[in-house]
């Protein structure tokens, strides 16, 4: 089996070890999807029914994660085709992932509230290039939306920023 992959140069590579990757992959999923399901089962005892507590979503996470797996062991092999990103998509997926850790190291010295707007503003900003002033617009709302659905209405303990909770 051979897996091809395609650079920006239209240059091809073979890879031969496709098959083992997937594999690879396979197991991985299934051992993060039984870690997933066994930390389900511990908390199960908190919840109040069987899709009603702190185990259900870490129990819906490690069946998927299982499935998928088996599907990566199970199913047969088929070549595809991979384009690589170009130069601006490689720099955008950087640029991404790193305001995304900014997102989750910054969150509790600058609250819920400041630091989800400007995770936002950049995002948008990266992902989709709109003008300022639209960007703004709608940064401000989705982080006004996001804080009355998690905080007013789910009740969820968020960090707040420090400037408020003077």
């Amino acid at each position: 089996m051979k897996y091809i992959l395609h650079d920006c140069s239209g240059k091809e590579g073979y890879i031969i070890f496709a098959l083992l990757i997937r594999r690879i992959g396979g197991v991985v999923s299934i051992a993060f999807g039984i870690f997933a399901t066994l930390e389900a089962s511990r908390l199960y005892t908190y919840g109040t029914g069987i899709l009603i507590g702190d185990h259900a979503f870490p129990a819906i996470i490690g069946i998927i994660l299982i499935v998928t797996g088996l599907f990566y062991l199970c199913l047969p092999y088929k070549e595809e085709k991979v384009v690589m990103p170009n130069h601006k998509q490689l720099k955008t997926m950087i640029y991404t992932i790193g305001i995304l850790y900014l997102y989750c190291f910054s969150m509790n010295y600058l609250g819920y509230f400041v630091t989800t707007f400007i995770a936002f503003l950049l995002l948008l900003k990266v992902i989709g290039n709109y003008r300022w002033v639209w960007t703004m617009a709608f940064a401000l709302i989705f982080t006004a939306v996001m804080y009355y659905l998690f905080i007013t209405l789910l009740k969820t303990p968020l960090p707040i920023t420090p400037i408020l909770s003077i």
